[in-house]
């Protein structure tokens, strides 16, 4: 009887296993499926050799289940040789999948301090560009206004938002357009 206990527990506890993975593998499809498959086939198999090897020894399924080669192929070589070897190579396959996922998590975190840093600067910058009483702007190489402040506006008679994305030549006449685009270079 002890044996059948032993057997009875082996079996909750691989079918539990199994299922486990099961649900784990269902919410994680995006951390590996490769080495996770291989293993649950491999908990599948070992939860059928234990579950036959415990109802061999039930009395009205041990005449049809115990001591003869169809117990032999499902315990010993599906449920243990097979079970092991595949939950083996499952492993293998897993581990460094799941490495992965600790570094995608550590880039993560480490992208979401770099994007915090950024933010807390550029509005340090801004409000800086905000206080300054002269007129401040600036432009990219093909002389298109990328940026000014407050008082740079104003003295245009526009929109910080109006003059972001014009040239000179949008914003004023003929002779200030060739000074302002000989001064830039």
């Amino acid at each position: 009887m002890g044996d059948t206990l032993l057997e009875s527990i082996t079996s909750i506890i691989t079918i539990c296993v199994t299922l486990y993975l099961w649900t784990y593998g269902r919410r994680h499809r995006d951390v590996s499926t490769k080495g996770w498959t291989i293993i649950l086939v491999g908990f599948t198999l070992m939860t059928l050799g234990y579950t036959v090897d415990t109802f061999g020894d039930f009395w009205p399924l041990s005449v049809y289940v115990d001591d003869t080669v169809f117990e032999d192929l499902l315990e010993k070589i599906l449920g243990e040789i097979l079970a092991l070897s595949l939950l083996g190579l499952g492993l293998i396959k897993w581990m460094p999948a799941l490495a992965n996922v600790d570094d995608l998590k550590r880039e993560n975190n480490e992208r979401k301090n770099a994007e915090k840093e950024l933010s807390k600067n550029n509005s340090l910058l801004s409000g800086l560009l905000s206080s300054i009483p002269d007129a401040i702007s600036f432009k990219d190489k093909n002389g298109t206004y990328l940026g000014c402040n407050p008082a740079f506006a104003k003295l245009l008679g526009n929109s910080e938002e109006m003059i972001k994305g014009k040239t000179d030549r949008e914003l004023f006449s003929g002779e200030r357009t060739a000074l302002f685009r000989k001064q830039d270079l």
